[in-house]
């Protein structure tokens, strides 16, 4: 999986101009990005490639996905026999929108595995609320490093407590929004 950001903006957000921590923030930059796009964050790459899948087929003419966009669709076969991509809005074939391949004329007809798409999804650049989800948890780990399993803290006879969550409330609601959900 791609990083979601670079270390010139993690530099950036964490004010540091030379400190000798590139190889620590590069590092946390690839975890923190491991960790968004598996299975605890949104469940899937941000980053545009191809993808081929096999789909059963339900009887419908429209087969949804679920996220990242779909931006292109190489073919779309039907119990072996290739459909062609439809010539008008209204001709014969496939269409697709970000979500969505729909055929005219022809149906996903019922059946496991009957269906296959090739297809490319996802984005050419990383979206903004994902760029700085990654950020601010690059920026979490990197400042908890001096604290680790450290709960509280007496400094100059005051008490600080540190939070013990795992990421932050706010990359947690990025995250669930951006989550992986299952096509309808």
């Amino acid at each position: 999986m791609g990083d979601l950001t670079g270390l010139t903006e993690a530099k950036e957000w964490l004010s540091i101009t030379t400190d000798g921590s590139d190889i620590l923030l590069d590092r946390l930059i690839s975890a923190a990005s491991a960790f968004i796009q598996g299975p605890e964050g949104i469940g899937y790459e941000v980053a545009s490639q191809a993808y081929a899948e096999v789909r059963d087929g339900h009887g419908g003419s429209r087969l949804a996905f679920g996220r990242p966009p779909l931006t292109a669709v190489a073919s779309v076969k039907v119990d072996g026999v290739e459909i062609p991509p439809a010539a008008a809005v209204l001709g014969a074939g496939y269409r697709f929108s970000a979500g969505l391949i729909w055929l005219n004329g022809y149906l996903f007809t019922r059946g496991a595995g009957n269906v296959e798409v090739a297809c490319t999804r996802g984005w050419a650049a990383t979206p903004p609320q994902l760029e700085q989800a990654c950020i601010e948890l690059v920026a979490w780990r990197y400042s908890e490093r001096e604290r680790i399993g450290q709960e509280s803290k007496s400094i100059q006879g005051a008490n600080v407590t540190f939070s013990t969550k795992d990421i932050p409330a706010d990359v947690q609601r990025v995250l669930q929004a951006w989550k992986k959900v299952a096509p309808v």
